[in-house]
């Protein structure tokens, strides 16, 4: 990283843009707090930007900024390659309070970004020792899988395995939301929030519901209900609601979206008897 300008300047906020990447994985703007502190005193740190008026630190600042109707002091940065400007992102928002969803989505970018570096380093090595290989993003992957993994899951302060569990459930996550499961899309990343292994187990279904529609199928009830309550619920209220169904003289097993919210027998029969 080198710096450009060691000067700070003031300039209009409207004038910045914020990174993709904050919206992606952090995505929030000032409170109402912020706003009167800039209001009252401006804003004390300056953003870091890139060239190009990208942000890389401060959109919380800038943000405030222009509803306060103040300007901003920046200082200008040369991060070199994308890889190094999204890392600094992450990097610059360490000190704030975060989610496990939130380590969820830094751990991914960053398992990219240290993936990218290892194959840049593989390649750069190939045409060091074969020169006449020109071709280098075909050259098979020599370096140990997991060590991009590692760095990343290290950098956002979880375990490697723990950090993958809780990518996928993120991937999940996202999958509902664009398909306009909203609900279901808030209920996961709860669960996530308070325990990964929990909220890993019930993408399950998500993926069987995807599984069945490249298969040209719908899925079943109980594929689409396995994701929302752990494989021993399931099977405990799978039984109970047999024996109730058996002695109803009813057949089938009932399409019930609402199942998230759903925490004992008792409710499964009260929404049966609607």
């Amino acid at each position: 990283m080198k710096r450009i300008e060691m000067e700070i300047e003031l300039r209009d906020p409207a004038t910045l843009e914020p990174h993709p990447l904050n919206a992606e994985i952090y995505g929030d703007g000032a409170d109402a707090e912020l706003v009167q502190s800039v209001k009252e005193q401006g804003v004390m740190e300056p953003l870091l930007v890139t060239m190009d008026g990208v942000i890389i630190s401060g959109h919380r600042r800038c943000h405030a900024a222009k509803l306060a109707g103040q300007q901003v002091p920046v200082l200008v940065v040369d991060f070199g390659t994308l890889r190094d400007e999204e890392e600094a992102v992450i990097h610059n928002n360490r000190q704030r309070e975060k989610t496990t969803e939130v380590r969820a989505r830094e751990f991914a970018r960053l398992k990219q970004i240290e993936a990218g570096r290892a194959k840049g380093r593989q390649v750069e090595s190939a045409l060091r020792n074969q020169p006449q290989s020109l071709n280098g993003a075909n050259l098979p992957y020599s370096e140990p899988e997991g060590r991009a993994r590692d760095i990343a899951a290290e950098k956002v302060g979880l375990k490697p395995r723990t950090a993958e569990k809780a990518a996928q459930v993120v991937e999940v996550i996202d999958t509902l939301k664009e398909r306009g499961e909203v609900e279901q899309a808030d209920e996961l990343r709860a669960k996530l929030n308070k325990t990964v292994n929990g909220a890993f187990k019930e993408t399950k279904g998500v993926k069987a519901v995807e599984a069945a529609a490249r298969q040209g199928r719908k899925a079943s009830p109980k594929e689409k209900h396995f994701r929302l309550i752990s494989p021993v619920r399931y099977q405990s209220l799978h039984r109970d609601l047999f024996n109730f169904l058996a002695a109803q003289d009813r057949d089938g097993w009932p399409d019930m979206p609402k199942y998230a919210a759903v925490e004992s027998i008792e409710e499964i029969l009260t929404f049966l008897n609607r």
